[in-house]
């Protein structure tokens, strides 16, 4: 079983800029509260070390194997329990120039979950509420570390 969710931020910040802030792993914990530790190289196929700390959850370290990294696009990565096919998790985000002013020094972020795995429908109504909180969590950390004057 497969469960998508996503959230978006408008950034008044360049897409360069918001990509030297996700390439900025140990800079993380200044701004995300959900990955407040994260290392590693971001290149494809490299693995990352986290703490995941969901609302209402226990701290979690978690590895993750990068997917894709397209400069100042997109970043993603799949985080797996022990078991692959248990509870499987992509991540994204996505950087978007607005299509009606691509000069401007603004972007979206779009941030993506793919969450699947056979434990999917036993807790995923939890699991949803745990997610959407941490995505705008994170969106808004990222919104104010970006925008700093």
């Amino acid at each position: 079983m497969r469960r998508d969710l996503a959230s978006a931020v408008s950034l008044d910040a360049a897409p360069e800029t918001v990509w030297r802030c996700l390439h900025d792993l140990p800079a993380w914990a200044d701004w995300n509260p959900v990955i407040p530790e994260i290392e590693g190289t971001l290149e494809t196929a490299r693995r990352l070390q986290l703490r995941l700390e969901l609302p209402d959850a226990r701290p979690r370290q978690l590895e993750a194997e990068v997917m894709r990294v397209l400069p100042q696009q997109e970043l993603s990565w799949l985080l797996r329990l022990k078991v692959p096919g248990l509870l499987d998790c992509e991540h994204r985000f996505l950087l978007q120039r607005p299509d009606d002013t691509p000069d401007a020094p603004a972007c979206r972020l779009i941030q993506r979950l793919r969450v699947s795995g056979i434990l999917v429908p036993f807790i995923w109504p939890r699991l949803r509420k745990q997610l959407g909180t941490a995505l705008q969590d994170s969106n808004a950390g990222l919104k104010t570390a970006v925008q700093q004057p």
